[in-house]
C-alpha cells in the first residue's frame, strides 16, 4: 500500500490530468453508447405499444429526442476533446489516438448532420401531433435509422479502443514506474 501510495505522489501533475482526462473520456464515450441503445429500446418498444395513440407517439418524439441529440453532442463531444489529454505508451499512442479522434468526429459530423436535416424536417410533420405518415416521413425516418446506426458504431468501436488495454500498454507503463 504505501508503495502504490508513494508511486502515486510521485506522480507529475501532466501525467495525473492526462489519466483524470482519460478515464472521464472512456467513462462518457462508454456511457453515451449504453444510454443511445437504452434510447432505442424504449423508443421501438413505445412507437410499437398499441396503448399510445399517434397523437401520444408523436408528442413523445418531440419531447424525447432533442434531448437524444443534445446527450449525445455533449458526451462524444467531451469524449473527443478529452482524447487529446490521454496519454498512451507511444507504442499505441499515435494511430490509436487518431482513429478515436477520427471515429469520434465522425459521429458528432453524423449526429449533427442527422440532426439539422433529417430530425427537424421529420419533426415539422408530426406537429400538430396526430397526422398521417408520408412517404417522405418513412424515407428520413429510414435514413435517420441508418446513420445513426453509423454513429453508434463508431462510438462503440472508439470505445472499445478507449478502453482496450493491449499487453504491450500494461508492460510500458510498468517500465515506466
Amino acid at each position: 500500500m504505501r508503495v502504490l501510495f508513494s508511486e502515486d505522489v510521485s506522480m507529475s501533475r501532466k501525467a495525473r490530468i492526462a489519466q483524470i482526462a482519460a478515464w472521464i473520456a472512456r467513462s462518457v464515450i462508454t456511457a453515451w453508447v449504453g444510454a443511445a441503445i437504452l434510447f432505442v429500446m424504449v423508443g421501438v418498444r413505445e412507437v410499437t405499444a398499441p396503448d399510445f395513440s399517434s397523437e401520444v407517439k408523436d408528442r413523445l418524439v418531440v419531447i424525447r429526442f432533442p434531448l437524444f441529440y443534445a446527450t449525445g453532442l455533449t458526451l462524444v463531444g467531451i469524449g473527443l476533446f478529452l482524447n487529446a489529454f490521454m496519454q498512451r505508451p507511444l507504442s499505441v499512442s499515435a494511430l490509436r489516438g487518431r482513429a478515436i479522434s477520427g471515429l469520434l468526429m465522425l459521429a458528432l459530423i453524423g449526429m449533427v448532420c442527422d440532426y439539422v436535416g433529417i430530425y427537424q424536417p421529420l419533426e415539422a410533420m408530426v406537429i400538430p401531433p396526430g397526422q398521417p405518415r408520408t412517404p417522405e416521413f418513412t424515407r428520413l425516418h429510414q435514413w435517420s435509422t441508418r446513420i445513426n446506426m453509423v454513429n453508434l458504431t463508431c462510438c462503440l468501436i472508439a470505445a472499445g479502443l478507449m478502453n482496450w488495454h493491449s499487453a504491450a500498454s500494461q508492460r510500458d507503463d510498468t517500465e515506466s514506474r
